[in-house]
C-alpha cells in the first residue's frame, strides 16, 4: 500500500508561482538533478580513471542480471503511467512528507553551497576582474589628487559616476505624478490640491469674476461714455424698414441660361484684358445706345423749337453721313451677273424643291427593264437584289388585294337589293 502512494506520489505535479511544472518538466527535479551533478563532477574530478573502470565493470553486471525471458517484458517497465493534477486532498496529505524532504535536502546546504560558489568562480572569474576595474574606477574620486591620474582616467570616471547617477535615478521608484495612471491608494491625501492638473473640458468655462476684470469693464464704460463710442442699434421707424430694399452683403446669383458660347466668353475675357480703354460690356452697350436715342430725340425736339421760335426759317443742321463710293465704271456694274449663270436667277429661285423637282415625273421616258421607286428614281430589274424583288411582290399582292376589297364592298349592296 504504501509502494502505491509512493508511486502516486511520483506521478503528481505541482503548479509553481512561474508556470513551469506541467507534468513533462519540473524546475525543482530540474535544480536537484543540476545541483547533484555539480557535486558528483567535483568530487569525481581526482578519481576519474577508477571511477571509469568500475562504471565498465557495473555497467557489464548489470546487463548480465537484466537479462531474462522476452515474454516477462511489459510497458510499464519501460514508461510511466501519464501524470495527473494534485487535488487538494492529497496536497494536504503530503505536506508534512515535503517538509521533511525540504529538511533533509537543508542538512547538505554547506557542501552545496561550496560546491556552487567553486562553480561560480570558475565560470565568472573573468567577469569578475571587469567588474572589479570598474568599481575601483568607480570608487576613485575624480577630485582625489592623492593618487596621481591621467586626463582619460579623470574622465574615465566622471563619465562612470555620471552613469551610475543616471541609472540609480531610472532603477528608483517615481512619484505618482510621474507614474502615469494612479489610483487614491497610490497617493498621498490631499495631493491632488497641491498639483495643476490638465484635463478636457465639455464646455466653454465660465470666467472667474474678479475685481480686476470689474475694474476694467468699470473704465472700459466710462471712457466709452465720455468719448460718445456707443454700439447700440440705431433707431428706426417700422415704415423704413419696409420700404428699405437695401440688401447688403449678399451676392445675387444669376441662374438664367447664358446666352454666349464658351469661346465668346473667353473672348471678351480676353479683349477686356487687354483692351480695357475700348471694351464696352453688354450692359454699358445697352446703356449707350439708350444715350444715342435719348440724344437723337434731343436734337430733333430742338429743331422743332427752333423752328417755331424764329421769324426765319433755319434748316437742319448738318449730320456726318457716310457714303460708300466705288472707282468702277457704270456701264460695268450694269452689265454684271452672277457667277452661277442666268439660268437660276428670275422666278425659278422662289421655287420649292417639290416644284423644282417631282418624283415619277420622267415615268414616261423610262424603259420596261426599269422600275420606278417611291423616291422616283429609276432602277433596273437586273441591278435589284433578291430581297428587293420578294418585298416589291409582296407590296404588289397587298396593293391587289385591298383593292378587290374595295370592289367585293361596294358590290355588296347590289347584290343584296338584287336578292331583295
Amino acid at each position: 500500500m504504501e509502494h502505491h502512494n509512493s508511486e502516486d506520489s511520483d506521478n503528481v505535479y505541482q503548479e509553481d508561482k512561474f508556470g513551469l511544472n506541467d507534468g513533462f518538466f519540473s524546475i525543482e527535479e530540474f535544480n536537484k538533478q543540476t545541483e547533484m551533478l555539480e557535486l558528483d563532477n567535483a568530487v569525481l574530478d581526482q578519481s576519474e580513471d577508477e571511477s571509469d573502470h568500475e562504471s565498465n565493470i557495473d555497467s557489464e553486471e548489470e546487463i548480465s542480471s537484466n537479462m531474462g525471458n522476452a515474454n516477462d517484458v511489459f510497458y510499464n517497465d519501460f514508461f510511466q503511467p501519464p501524470p495527473r493534477k494534485m487535488r487538494r486532498d492529497e496536497q494536504q496529505v503530503n505536506f508534512l512528507e515535503r517538509q521533511k524532504r525540504k529538511s533533509d535536502n537543508q542538512i547538505d546546504e554547506p557542501s552545496l553551497e561550496r560546491t556552487m560558489r567553486d562553480v561560480r568562480k570558475d565560470l565568472f572569474e573573468d567577469d569578475s576582474v571587469h567588474e572589479d576595474s570598474d568599481e575601483s574606477i568607480l570608487e576613485d574620486d575624480p577630485s582625489d589628487t592623492k593618487t596621481p591620474k591621467s586626463t582619460h582616467e579623470r574622465q574615465q570616471a566622471k563619465l562612470m559616476k555620471e552613469i551610475r547617477r543616471l541609472e540609480a535615478a531610472s532603477v528608483a521608484s517615481r512619484e505618482w505624478v510621474l507614474a502615469g495612471e494612479a489610483r487614491a491608494a497610490d497617493r498621498p491625501l490631499n495631493s491632488l490640491l497641491e498639483k495643476e492638473l490638465e484635463f478636457e473640458r465639455t464646455g466653454k468655462p465660465v470666467p472667474e469674476v474678479t475685481a480686476e476684470i470689474s475694474e476694467n469693464i468699470e473704465s472700459l464704460i466710462k471712457r466709452r461714455i465720455l468719448a460718445q463710442e456707443f454700439d447700440e442699434v440705431i433707431r428706426r421707424r417700422p415704415d423704413d424698414l419696409s420700404k428699405s430694399n437695401i440688401r447688403r452683403g449678399i451676392f445675387e446669383l444669376d441662374d438664367n441660361k447664358p446666352q454666349q458660347s464658351l469661346a465668346e466668353m473667353y473672348a471678351e475675357d480676353h479683349v477686356k484684358a487687354n483692351n480695357p480703354d475700348t471694351y464696352i460690356s453688354k450692359a454699358n452697350e445697352k446703356m449707350q445706345k439708350e444715350e444715342r436715342e435719348i440724344e437723337a430725340l434731343w436734337k430733333g425736339l430742338n429743331i422743332k423749337l427752333d423752328a417755331l421760335s424764329s421769324w426765319n426759317f433755319k434748316p437742319k443742321p448738318p449730320a456726318p453721313s457716310l457714303t460708300i463710293v466705288s472707282d468702277i465704271a457704270t456701264i460695268t456694274m450694269e452689265d454684271a451677273q452672277p457667277t452661277t449663270g442666268s439660268g437660276i436667277s428670275g422666278a425659278q429661285n422662289m421655287l420649292a424643291p417639290q416644284e423644282i423637282y417631282k418624283a415619277g415625273r420622267d415615268q414616261n421616258n423610262v424603259g420596261k427593264s426599269d422600275i420606278i421607286t417611291r423616291s422616283g428614281l429609276p432602277i433596273s430589274r437586273q441591278e435589284m437584289t433578291r430581297d428587293q424583288k420578294i418585298r416589291r411582290r409582296r407590296r404588289a399582292k397587298e396593293r391587289i388585294s385591298k383593292r378587290g376589297t374595295r370592289t367585293t364592298g361596294k358590290s355588296r349592296p347590289e347584290s343584296i337589293s338584287k336578292s331583295i
